[in-house]
Formats: structure tokens, sequence, C-alpha cells
């Protein structure tokens, strides 16, 4: 059976109607009764009014409990399967997990009638003064500290807004430390690139200067000169030979070979391992990467040992190097050290690689080959031209 609040004990319907209404409500609820002279009425004088009403039944008593009992409807749900007990010992242990209201946790512990009803108004009453006392001494510290203008809601809007904005600026301030890291990660890399480059420097400075003693040593600008004035004098005497071979022939003393200059070369050319070009440049006859060692940089993991496979078909010694460059750019620079040429395919090789594999090989003084692809004709073709290239070299070196 449901107990009316003019059953309930006084302080238990004070605490009700003060925790329900502000001071905007109760001048409604006075206005719809009609209640006389209430504009001029202090918040305090109205609410005890209402609660001096509510001792007995009236028709503003009545009205009081019709409109509690409408406006706490809606919590009944979350606080099916609990009994008045229960209820109880959540206002004691101040349990708000379940999202209800103080007032509405009250008003259904003691709405219904009970043979202990008394004991747990008492209960409810004792939990609830504790409270008052530590919301008293929590505003008292709040007034002291803030400036408190307006009404419960607006204070409550206020604070919950500095809320927001602390938790704003706490994540402002976590975003700066992980930019503050990011930044000192990158000067770490700043300083190590930079002493790497100071290292490659002094390198590059001792290399300077042993060209600059060889270059001594060898007779520096007379050396030169003299094989400028050598050069000029085998461009005159294979002019020379041209025209004695042109008479030579002209008088019939030689039907088919010239007895001088470079004619007398060609026979031995000719017998030396050259490209076939009549299947499209597709092979090589002899060996004609013989004694070279030949790199590849990155390209297809799964064609590793064909593109092996490939270099010593032609007789070279074939490195590899899987295009991953770390901080360290010394194992690129051995790789070039160790070979001949390097050839790199842009196509499966990131920007870094490629700009390592040229920094090396001009490092090392080696050539470097880019590929635009990875695939096996492509590199093939391009170790043909490579073989040309070393052949022409030997032929220009035999007739210089």
């Amino acid at each position: 059976m449901e107990r009316k609040i003019w059953e309930f004990e006084g302080f238990t319907t004070c605490r009700v109607l003060g925790l329900t209404f502000d001071s905007i409500e109760m001048k409604n609820i006075f206005k719809e009764l009609k209640i006389d002279d209430h504009q001029h009425l202090t918040e305090s004088e109205m609410h005890g009014a209402l609660v001096r009403a509510c001792a007995e039944r009236n028709f503003v008593s009545e009205y009081i409990d019709k409109t509690l009992k409408e406006r706490f409807e809606r919590y009944k749900k979350r606080l099916k399967g609990l009994d008045q007990e229960d209820i109880s010992r959540l206002i004691e242990g101040g349990d708000v997990s379940r999202d209800v209201p103080l007032a509405a946790l009250i008003w259904f512990a003691v709405r219904n009638q009970d043979e202990k009803i008394r004991e747990i108004e008492g209960r409810v009453f004792n939990a609830v003064h504790i409270r008052e006392h530590r919301a008293l001494r929590f505003y008292d510290a709040l007034c002291r500290e803030l400036p408190l203008d307006g009404t419960d809601k607006e204070v409550i809007s206020k604070l919950r807004s500095g809320l927001v904005s602390s938790e704003k600026l706490k994540r402002n301030l976590d975003r700066s430390k992980r930019k503050i890291d990011q930044f000192k990660s990158e000067i770490d890399a700043i300083k190590a690139d930079k002493s790497e480059l100071s290292i490659e420097l002094k390198e590059e400075k001792r290399l300077n200067e042993e060209l600059r003693i060889e270059w001594e040593n060898s007779g520096g600008e007379e050396a030169l000169k003299q094989i400028e004035n050598l050069t000029r004098e085998v461009k005159f005497l294979t002019g020379e030979i041209n025209v004695l071979n042109k008479e030579l022939i002209t008088r019939g003393a030689s039907a088919k070979k010239p007895i001088l200059g470079i004619g007398c070369w060609r026979d031995y050319i000719e017998e030396r391992p050259m490209i076939d070009d009549t299947d499209g440049g597709s092979s090589l006859e002899g060996s004609s990467l013989k004694g070279k060692n030949i790199a590849l940089v990155g390209g297809v993991e799964s064609l590793v040992p064909c593109y092996r496979e490939t270099v010593e078909s032609f007789g070279g010694v074939f490195y590899h190097h899987c295009g991953i460059c770390s901080m360290n750019r010394r194992e690129m620079e051995e790789l070039a050290g160790k070979v001949d040429a390097v050839f790199c395919p842009v196509d499966m090789n990131s920007h870094n690689a490629c700009r390592y594999a040229k920094k090396a090989c001009k490092f090392r003084n080696k050539p470097c080959y880019f590929l635009k692809s990875s695939g096996l004709t492509a590199f093939r073709k391009e170790l043909i031209d490579f073989a040309s290239c070393q052949n022409r070299k030997i032929v220009t070196e035999v007739l210089g």
C-alpha cells in the first residue's frame, strides 16, 4: 500500500521537497494553486509553507503528491527488483551508479507501507543528514575558492564547462608532449647524420689528399702536357698510316689486308668475343664479363637466382643488395668498392635506396646504371650494353 506525502515524517517531507523544487518551481506551484501574496515570499518561506501544507491532507498536499509521483515514475524501472531496505542501503552507501536522483531514492524508500517504515525513515534521515553536512562543507569551500553567481544549475554548468576545458587542455598537453618527443627524435637523427657527414667529409679530404699526392708524383701539369702531345702525335701518325695504306692498295701491293696501322688489328678485333646482335642483343659470345663483378640493388626477390644465373652466364660474378638501407650506409659503399658496376632498378627500390647507391658509386668512382624495370629482359639488355662498353674500351686501349 502506497503512503501519501502527508503520511511522511516532517523531516522526510522537508528533504524530498527541498531536493526536488527550486525557487522557480515553487513560485510556479504557488501560482498554479492560486495562493495569494506568494510574490513577496522568500525561497525559505515558500519551502516552509509547502512543508507545513504537506503535513496534512489538503488540495496543496494532494497536488504535491501527484506531481512527485509523476516526476519520479520514470526512475521506477531503474530500481526494479529493489525493496525499501535495499534502497535505504543505497542511500546509506552513497551509491549513485543507477543514475537516480537522491530525492527519488528517498521517495521510493518511504513510499510503501511497511512494519519497519519508521526505522527506515530514521535511517534515511541519518544518511541524508550526513550527506547534507558533506555538501555544506563542499559548498563552503567552493564559495571561498570560486565566485558562485547564479542558480545551482548555472553553477553546475560552469563546473562542467571547466571540466571540459580541463580535459581539452590535458589532451593538448599530451599532444604537445608527443610532438616534443618527435622533435627530440628528429634532432637525434639530424645529429647522427651530421656526425656521419663529418666522418664522410674527413674521408673525402683524405682521398683528395691521396689524389693530390698521386697527381704530384705522376708529374702534375707537366705529365698532362706530355699526354696531350702524345695524343696529337698518335693522331698525326694514324693519319699518315691511313694515307700509306691507301697508296699500297692503289699500287696492288696488298689485295686484302693492309700491313700497317689500324688495319693490321682488324683480324685481331674480329677474333675477340663480342656481342652477337643477330637475335636483338640477347646473348654474349665468349667471356665478355669475365673477371667483372656485377652488383644488383633491390629487384624482385624471387628473381634473384635468375639475376645471378644471367650474370654468371656471361662469365661475371654476381653480388646482390636487398635495397633496404639503414642509417649506416657503409654496407652500400663496401659493395660499390667490391664490384665493377652497380645496377639499380627504380621500380622496386625506394628513393633513398637509389640515392644511396648513386652516392656510394660516386664515392667509389664506379659506374651506376638505373633500370626502369626489374625484369630479366631489362637487366640482360643493360648487361649487354655494359659488356659492349667494356669491349670498346679494350679495343680503344689496343688501338691507342
